[in-house]
């Protein structure tokens, strides 16, 4: 093997590892940012689950608050005939 190729050989080798050492970083990067996305997914979620609590919560209340005005209505109907 000549001096040329040895170089070129060392060369590519380099640059091979400069890639994989590029690659592993990216990964490192990607896979950190999965993390926090599952975690974020995990928090939306349970906002979600609480906020759904919430509206059926308000339901509850509108129906009653319905009833009641519904009531009230028919009070003063029969109050003014």
């Amino acid at each position: 093997m000549s001096d040329t190729e040895s170089c070129e050989e060392e060369m590519f080798y380099e640059e091979l590892d400069m890639s994989y050492y590029d690659l592993t970083a990216k990964i490192t990067e990607l896979t950190q940012k999965v993390e926090e996305q599952v975690k974020e997914i995990a928090q939306l979620h349970d906002e979600r689950f609480d906020n759904l609590a919430h509206i059926s919560e308000l339901n509850d209340e509108l129906s009653k608050l319905t009833s009641q005005l519904e009531y009230m209505r028919e009070q003063v109907d029969i109050m003014n005939t």
